[in-house]
């Protein structure tokens, strides 16, 4: 499953978050703000003040989220790898 919600940057711009969730595991996650993408796995990630969350369990009702399309989270994702 594929979520989207609000987020605000380390600087205060506003912005979201994006994220591929699997047996309720956060597996993939993007933050864009403007032009700035960050992206990162448990393994990886572009930037480490973005690095991958150290809360990876998601309960999309617990959260003010929108569930999106794996292409739209691909097509950023894709997006942000190629930065």
């Amino acid at each position: 499953m594929f979520y989207k919600m609000y987020s605000e940057s380390l600087d205060g711009d506003e912005g979201e978050f994006f994220c591929e969730v699997v047996d309720g595991l956060v597996v993939k996650q993007l933050h864009i703000y403007g032009e700035n993408m960050y992206w990162a796995t448990e393994n990886s990630c572009n930037d480490p003040l973005y690095d991958f969350t150290d809360q990876p369990e998601f309960d999309p009702e617990l959260i003010d989220c929108e569930e999106i399309s794996s292409s739209e989270f691909l097509s950023m994702w894709n997006e942000a790898l190629r930065g």
